[in-house]
């Protein structure tokens, strides 16, 4: 096997449901050996940029996360309220970021802003988002997608959304092993052939916008009497049974917050965007309120056509239970569970490459223990085959970890926890700035109120999730801890906190940094 150190110097793009794209992968492809002097060239205008982004907006979490917003807040009117204020505030988020992009137009994303706005201790931030994306976010995104896509094989096959405890940990193991299986062909097509992955990827693009469209049709078929469904009386009385429980609102929030992540995608790949003072606030603002809009359709759908305790009991498989009540129990239960299955196929394995090349370039920065050996490309299928396995071996542990029963809460939850922490801690950011640097250049400058209340929201929510339930069980069904996911995200960002001091302060020699201890000791 021929393989050679990576010469390249290109930017990588992260992920997040963090750069579960087709079309993100495709546009900003990272190709290894360039020139290390190789300039890139901007190529995203408003039209590739809201294609991206609206890519980033629709992943196959999406498709589930209304129902369970609905089910935490206890009535179709609060989850409504919840969709409506949730955009509000990523809009103002989006904003920030457009402040933030244009005042650091460097590729990188959140790195490049924790490391410029909070310089003392010198990169720790930025160090600690890296960490956290390559070891938390993106293998548990990742494991989340192959959880779906397990759930909804199996549903396909077997039906039954309405089981038992004991059955619903029996199925949520099988899922995780035909998830497992999934990956495995992943890693495989991504690791031996970037045209064919390439190629993969477009045609399961097809599938995303398919499989939304189809649902969102549906739902205004009932809607307007196209489909003869009985009443399901959810909007009967739209607040009876809202939640009065704290922690339902934070963790309902952070699922909001991950079915608008993806609009600052594009400031991960700034470099290459067009006359970004105007493109990357149209492509942010016009991305979120068509996602925003494409949601509340979605949850519409969902809430015209099935009653609280069938969607509440279907949970992540309200999707097979939805087609098998428009479309009937055979082309229902079959159809539309395939077409979810193949969305989020397609999302992982556009996500594993993106994210490799993520991990690639965090090794060749020397960030990372083993960055030597992760920062080769293998010559003939010219990708990073070791970064590609690693990442595999990541989701795979996301994916076997977690709890029995919850494996795709839990995953949201630490995802999302994540994404909130450091999506806030960049835009308080922006607020010290202004105030430690107010002469700075700045093509786009929001009103101060703006990143006030995001930061705001940002910490209520986050402060929340650590509330205990009104009910006081601190534990549930399944023997977890009601604030384990977010102590997990954190334990995570601390647990990276030697390697920055090895790798970034005493640039990777351990030998050095035990000696700084000894002698600090």
């Amino acid at each position: 096997m021929r393989e050679a150190h990576s010469t390249t110097a290109r930017n990588s793009i992260s992920s997040s449901h963090y750069a579960s794209t087709t079309d993100l992968s495709v546009k900003v492809s990272i190709a290894e050996g360039f020139d290390s002097t190789t300039t890139l060239v901007p190529t995203i205008g408003i039209t590739s940029g809201i294609g991206i982004l609206m890519s980033c907006l629709m992943s196959a979490e999406n498709f589930l996360i209304p129902g369970s917003v609905w089910q935490l807040t206890g009535s179709v009117g609060m989850s409504f309220i919840m969709w409506a204020v949730g955009a509000i505030m990523h809009m103002f988020g989006g904003l920030c970021y457009v402040e933030l992009g244009l005042m650091l137009p460097q590729s990188g994303g959140e790195k490049v802003y924790l490391s410029y706005c909070y310089r003392y201790p010198r990169e720790l931030l930025g160090y600690a988002f890296s960490w956290i994306m390559i070891l938390v976010m993106t293998p548990a995104n990742l494991a989340a997608q192959m959880v779906i896509f397990g759930q909804y094989i199996l549903y396909a096959a077997t039906g039954d959304a309405v089981i038992d405890e004991a059955e619903r940990v029996r199925k949520d193991w099988m899922a995780r092993g035909i998830g497992i299986a999934g990956l495995a062909i992943i890693v495989a097509l991504n690791t031996f052939s970037m045209r064919w992955a390439n190629r993969v990827h477009n045609v399961l693009t097809l599938g995303k916008i398919m499989a939304k469209l189809l649902i969102i049709g549906l739902g205004l078929a009932v809607m307007t009497g196209g489909l003869d469904i009985p009443d399901t009386g959810n909007w009967d009385e739209p607040f009876a049974g809202t939640s009065t429980n704290a922690l339902d609102y934070a963790l309902a929030s952070l699922r909001v917050g991950l079915a608008f992540c993806g609009w600052g995608n594009l400031n991960y790949a700034i470099s290459e965007v067009k006359r970004p003072e105007r493109t990357l606030p149209i492509s942010i603002l016009s991305s979120i309120t068509l996602g925003a809009a494409l949601m509340l359709l979605l949850n519409a759908a969902y809430t015209v056509t099935l009653p609280a305790s069938v969607a509440f009991a279907a949970q992540e498989v309200i999707v097979g239970t939805f087609g098998a009540a428009t479309l009937g129990a055979v082309a229902g239960q079959v159809l539309i569970p395939i077409l979810l299955a193949v969305v989020a196929f397609g999302a992982a394995s556009a996500s594993i490459l993106v994210c490799s090349r993520v991990l690639h370039e965090a090794a060749r920065s020397n960030y990372l223990p083993g960055w030597r050996f992760l920062s080769i490309v293998h010559v003939g299928s010219n990708t990073p085959r070791r970064c590609i396995l690693a990442n595999g071996i990541l989701a795979l542990i996301a994916l076997v970890v977690p709890p029995p029963g919850r494996a795709f809460d839990f995953l949201v939850e630490v995802s999302g926890f994540s994404y909130f922490l450091y999506m806030g801690l960049a835009v308080l950011g922006l607020i010290i700035v202004r105030y430690t640097e107010p002469a700075k250049a700045r093509p786009f400058k929001v009103w101060i109120i703006v990143p006030i209340i995001f930061t705001t929201y940002i910490l209520i929510t986050l402060v929340t999730a650590f509330l205990p339930p009104a009910d006081g069980k601190v534990v549930d069904e399944y023997g977890i801890t009601y604030f384990l996911p977010s102590v997990v995200s954190i334990l995570f960002s601390l647990f990276g906190v030697p390697f920055w001091f090895v790798y970034v302060i005493c640039n990777g020699s351990w030998r050095v940094a035990w000696r700084r201890c000894i002698r600090c000791a």
